[in-house]
């Protein structure tokens, strides 16, 4: 079986013919695959994954909800013939309401992770009808990078994308983890955990941009320089949750880049453990903001717009205070990080 933060994919039985007759019955899922499924094709379906199991040790798995345990659709790894050559590929379909909730980018990140190790592959594929924007996007969130476009029989045109075994390593390789204490305030306990989507954000010009808080709270009165982001609402994936939340804070549209790394520290003070999961987003266009008026008078939030070395000694300015010195803690490693990936990648 495999986990990944809301999902589980498991081998599907025919137990689950009802929940999978409700995706590859559906026509406007299915208006990219050259044929609807009837009852007989979702039986096959079910009969040819689970003789690949016992076979290949691997196939399409059945995608899980952890909240409900229902079934949402499917994802794995297959063997697929892609252009003439029999190659590796990831495959995944999405129960109609479920879609659009990052579900199909969950699975197919945490099934490109078991294929590269539990297999000898180095190379793994998608491929799709050349309409097919949904599945393409997904393709291109694993991290994978267009590389066939091809006449086929049943789809017209086709489009493959894949990731190499290097490639999938310079990914993992590029995100950071670090476990920081709280030695501002003592510990007395710890009463809840709260999950956070953080984002270093840059634009065509090498600025950064950030939030500044005026804040007089439980931790006193403090400025801060912050990156945007905040807490992940239930059943939200990390990677919505950034998007929703730099369109509140700073009125913007980006590009996500790729991730940076997870921060998990504590705030003593409010009995608080905050698991920070930081990605790098790049401006596709700034709007209106949409802050709620609680947020705007308890933060005071405005944006700030650095270069690199200018948001540094900011972080080493904010540092006077307790909170300040948490913040750049947590939050100067990932900037360093951040830069230092800008510069290999450009």
């Amino acid at each position: 079986m495999i986990e990944t933060e809301r999902l589980y994919l498991r081998e599907m039985n025919m137990d689950d013919y009802d929940a999978l007759y409700k995706v590859f019955a559906d026509s406007e899922i299915m208006k990219h695959y050259p044929y609807i499924f009837d009852e007989a094709r979702v039986r096959e379906w079910i009969e040819r994954n689970m003789k690949r199991y016992k076979e290949l040790g691997f196939g399409l798995w059945a995608v899980c909800l952890k909240d409900t345990n229902e079934v949402i659709g499917d994802c794995g790894f297959t063997l697929q013939v892609i252009d003439g050559e029999t190659l590796p590929e990831i495959g995944y379909h999405i129960r109609a309401d479920q879609q659009r909730k990052g579900y199909a980018k969950e699975a197919a990140m945490a099934v490109r992770d078991w294929a590269f190790e539990n297999t000898d592959y180095d190379e793994i594929y998608s491929y799709m009808k050349y309409t097919n924007v949904g599945s393409y996007s997904t393709a291109i969130a694993n991290g994978m990078k267009k590389v066939k476009e091809y006449p086929d029989p049943a789809n017209d045109i086709s489009y493959a994308f894949s990731i190499t075994r290097d490639e999938w390593k310079a990914i993992k390789d590029s995100e950071i983890r670090l476990d920081l204490k709280d030695d501002q305030w003592p510990l007395e306990y710890i009463d809840h955990d709260r999950k956070i989507a953080r984002a270093i954000i840059i634009d065509d010009e090498d600025n950064y941009y950030f939030v500044r808080a005026e804040r007089d709270d439980d931790f006193g009165k403090s400025t801060l320089i912050e990156t945007a982001g905040g807490g992940v609402e239930p059943g939200e994936a990390y990677h919505g949750a950034i998007l929703r939340e730099l369109n509140e804070e700073l009125g913007a549209k980006v590009q996500i880049l790729c991730k940076l790394g997870v921060v998990s520290d504590y705030y003593n003070l409010i009995h608080r453990h905050n698991l920070n999961n930081y990605f790098l987003c790049k401006v596709v266009s700034f709007g209106e903001k949409h802050m709620t008026q609680e947020e705007i008078d308890q933060f005071h939030l405005s944006t700030l717009k650095l270069k690199y070395e200018d948001a540094v000694k900011e972080y080493e300015r904010c540092s006077c205070t307790p909170l300040g010195t948490l913040v750049m803690r947590r939050e100067l490693p990932i900037l360093k990080h951040a830069h230092e990936w800008l510069e290999k990648n450009r």
